[in-house]
């Protein structure tokens, strides 16, 4: 199937495929928001978190860690990152731990690994949002030169900086790049937007351009989409985002889906003014998707062009039907905004799928936990695995 192209045309580039997909670690109905990859003493690791306590698998064994003690008065968020905050080689974990029932007076944190120790370090970045949900759904790393900080979207609402200390013993600085001009924004991509040198925000249906120096606040919110001002908005705001120059005209595009729930659009959004500012022109490359709660960026096929992965759940956080055959699909480029629909993968459910960072056996690798809900449907569990992807 193509995606805004001629359906009788021959596709340029071999088809990707699934070599494998690998089933690593079996939770049973204990509960995991993300999972992300970690550099670690030993080697590369997966870490995920959620209702259940933070835990570790070795790439490629089955063998699960709890690195964090178990506690059932709180659980961690959606938003979380591996990050290397002491220039050591060995990443640590931060993320936000809030109560069990709902998330509330959520803390942001960052874990460190202690040789010797069965559990991680476990530190305080701060206590500020003391009332009412605050969790951040997204957070992620940003750097420049030698400025070190994390991003975290607080609410779906507000954007909030935390610089790194040179000595982690130290108070992090905490400033808040903005609020949201609408709520419910959430997916967060760090990439340079209006190609002025400065790593920018893409999140809900805004791009966020950073100053010169990011600790100049509050930054400035463009507007490219308006999802969310169109039907049921509380949805159109809660997306996934890639972000690549998929037309080599020199600036980036900015695909996006509807990331929680059925009936779910997908889109590239093509900038128009020179600076990016205004909105962005938007062509319609699939609808019908459930919960795509994964995109990601990657060459799936060795032709040098950027192609992008779309992975659906089987039961997202919200109080919507069952998926009994989730879908994982692949949109090779084909020039020209350009792209082919391949079924790669059917039968499994993924949330925050991830691309592993560099080849895993000579493959593309790309990793994920399933989002489940056994409080609504019967007989779910957790898994967490990974896909090898080659040329057929």
């Amino acid at each position: 199937m193509s995606c805004n192209s001629d359906q009788n045309s021959e596709p340029p580039h071999p088809p990707v495929v699934v070599d494998e997909h690998i089933v690593q670690g079996y939770l049973g109905e204990q509960h995991l928001a993300n999972l992300v990859h970690r550099r670690g003493s030993d080697g590369d690791t997966f870490v995920g978190w959620g209702r259940t306590p933070i835990t570790e698998w070795p790439v490629g064994s089955s063998s699960a860690r709890r690195v964090v003690p178990e506690n059932e008065d709180h659980r961690y968020s959606n938003g979380g990152t591996a990050v290397d905050l002491d220039d050591d080689g060995i990443d640590e974990i931060v993320t936000a731990r809030g109560e069990m029932n709902n998330l509330r007076n959520a803390s942001l944190m960052w874990f460190r690994e202690v040789e010797g120790q069965k559990y991680w370090e476990g530190h305080t970045i701060a206590d500020l949002w003391s009332s009412g949900y605050s969790a951040p759904h997204d957070i992620m790393p940003y750097a420049r030169n030698d400025f070190k900080a994390v991003i975290a979207n607080k609410s779906r609402n507000e954007l909030h900086l935390f610089v790194v200390p040179e000595d982690l013993e130290n108070d992090w600085t905490h400033y808040k790049i903005g609020t949201f001009p609408s709520g419910n924004q959430s997916g967060m991509v760090i990439r340079d937007i209006n190609v002025d040198g400065h790593d920018d925000i893409v999140s809900g249906n805004f791009w966020v351009e950073a100053p010169s120096d990011p600790t100049q606040t509050p930054w400035t919110f463009h507007r490219f989409s308006e999802w969310d001002e169109r039907g049921d908005n509380r949805w159109g705001g809660m997306n996934k985002h890639g972000v690549a120059d998929f037309d080599d005209d020199g600036s980036v595009e900015i695909v996006t889906s509807e990331a929680e729930i059925p009936d779910a659009r997908l889109s590239i959004f093509d900038r128009q003014s020179k600076d990016g500012a205004g909105l962005w022109k938007e062509a319609a490359l699939d609808n019908g998707l459930e919960a795509p709660h994964s995109l990601v960026v990657a060459d799936l096929n060795d032709d040098d062009q950027p192609d992008f992965i779309v992975g659906e759940m089987t039961a997202g956080g919200w109080d919507f039907p069952y998926n009994p055959n989730p879908w994982l699909y692949a949109y090779l480029n084909e020039g020209g905004l350009q792209f082919e629909k391949k079924v790669i993968y059917e039968g499994w459910g993924v949330h925050e799928m991830r691309l592993f960072p560099k080849p895993y056996e000579g493959k593309i690798m790309l990793y994920g936990a399933d989002e489940i809900q056994p409080q609504k449907f019967n007989n779910m569990k957790t898994h967490v695995s990974y896909w090898l992807l080659s040329q057929k």
